[in-house]
């Protein structure tokens, strides 16, 4: 039950993320070609911008305001530079990828699940990535091969596709070899351990 609530509350963000991106390139035309020069970098453009269109309890744009909100990065480090509460307690969390006034392939925007303050923060279960390109947001995926053995936050794309969070189920091979089981997961036969 708790995987299910995860992925719903994972293919949700997604679709938010998704609504507000296109909002955003309404307003303001397509994201690499943004005006984001009075900003310090991208990143504190592109989240105040974000800041507009999405629904947001709480903000904070310093690891300060960041750390007294109880915001964590995925590596449990206090070191969120971006960060928003949403309205349902998810957050929007985001440190050191915005270097430049620019957008470049590597812009990542992180979430995680739980409210801040939470201590079980866990890649590929409670925090995961999307990556913001020209073509608008796309979930955050590497490899099955660097899911099974890592289960990480890399996976995104494998619960959105899928719709399960059985990468966790598998030994850390790499093999995607389901735990008790002698299903293998490849991505495409078999998706799932049941």
């Amino acid at each position: 039950t708790g995987d299910k609530e995860k992925v719903a509350k994972v293919k949700k963000i997604y679709q938010n993320l998704t609504d507000a991106h296109g909002r955003l390139e309404a307003i303001y035309g397509k994201v690499g070609e943004w005006n984001c020069s009075s900003y310090d970098n991208f990143g504190e453009c592109y989240h105040e911008r974000l800041s507009d269109v999405l629904k947001i309890s709480k903000s904070c744009k310093n690891v300060t305001e960041c750390t007294n909100l109880g915001m964590r990065d995925e590596t449990g480090d206090d070191g969120v530079d971006f960060g928003y509460v949403l309205s349902d307690g998810m957050q929007i969390i985001n440190s050191d990828i915005f270097e430049s006034k620019k957008m470049h392939s590597e812009t990542l925007i992180r979430v995680n699940l739980n409210p801040p303050g939470k201590s079980a923060n866990v890649p590929g279960k409670d925090i995961f990535l999307f990556r913001l390109t020209e073509d608008g947001i796309k979930p955050y995926y590497t490899s099955n091969k660097g899911c099974f053995m890592y289960h990480d936050a890399d996976c995104t794309a494998w619960v959105i596709e899928y719709g399960n969070m059985d990468y966790l189920k598998v030994d850390k091979s790499g093999t995607g070899k389901c735990n008790n089981s002698s299903i293998v997961l490849d991505g495409v036969t078999n998706t799932t351990c049941k």
